[in-house]
């Protein structure tokens, strides 16, 4: 029985990690998406991923305070 489970958590980490090694995978901000980035340059990739993802998590946190907070119910 635990042998199962445990190959459940291998295949799980697995394919986490494979997911993980793809993102690494282009250094590109655009990859000719639109989207903002598509006015930076590509030097700038190692030093905006680092601030943006900063900015996204701190805002998503921000944003499940103020909902936390909020008196109002959310169905």
């Amino acid at each position: 029985m635990s042998r199962i489970k445990f190959s459940q958590l291998e295949r799980l980490l697995m394919r986490e990690l494979i997911y993980f090694n793809q993102a690494n995978k282009y250094k590109e901000l655009a990859k000719n998406a639109p989207n903002l980035y598509q006015w930076v340059f590509s030097n700038f990739y190692n030093i905006l991923v680092p601030i943006n993802l900063t900015l996204s998590i701190s805002v998503i946190f921000l944003l499940s305070y103020i909902v936390y907070k909020s008196r109002r119910k959310i169905i």
